[in-house]
């Protein structure tokens, strides 16, 4: 696949940057003729645009075949990781924004003024909830067991899922039961 031939390539081009990188220092000069600094980041930006790509052709492709697909069970679970798509992208690009955003801290805002308590705290308390962050968007899908509960409820209705909604069925017409979670909260006594 893309991704697979994008990883070995960008692995095989780190790979010979190091190896120039410590031919270049090993070369007996003190200060080495040409640093291969801005190569690796050339290869650290060109593989968060890949990313970016492919998560934005991966959202894409599950909005498309959501849009195309009847309502089922299997549909719920696609939806829970269409959503988790689109939180780890906006959290991915805080994370490649970050370092950004701390330099311009520490350049514009602080100076010399000794305020680098101030970004080092920042820097983590950031790293911190970027941590939660992922934590919260990455874990084992919960709340679709609700959809998947939804989904089966309106599939169950006496004559198939294209009849009227089972809340919108006479007095006389058995209806199962709706889910747990769309019962109206009692009231305190």
């Amino acid at each position: 696949s893309m991704e697979l031939r994008f990883v070995a390539l960008s692995l095989s081009f780190a790979s010979c940057l190091v190896v120039l990188q410590v031919l270049a220092i090993n070369a007996g000069a003190a200060q080495p003729l040409m640093s291969f600094t801005l190569f690796f980041y050339t290869l650290q930006v060109s593989c968060h645009l890949m990313i970016l790509l492919m998560m934005n052709i991966n959202i894409q492709v599950l909005a498309l075949y959501l849009q195309e697909s009847p309502l089922s069970p299997n549909t719920a679970v696609l939806y829970h990781k269409h959503r988790t798509y689109i939180w780890f992208r906006r959290l991915f690009v805080v994370i490649i924004l970050r370092p950004s955003v701390i330099l311009w801290l520490r350049v514009s805002v602080f100076g010399a003024g000794g305020g680098e308590w101030v970004i080092a705290s920042l820097s983590e308390g950031s790293l911190w909830c970027l941590y939660v962050g992922l934590f919260l968007t990455l874990r084992p899908a919960g709340p679709a067991r609700r959809l998947v509960e939804l989904v089966r409820w309106i599939t169950s209705a006496p004559g198939g899922p294209n009849a009227p909604l089972p809340f919108a069925a006479d007095a006389d017409d058995e209806a199962p039961e709706p889910p747990s979670f769309l019962e109206p909260p009692s009231s305190p006594p």
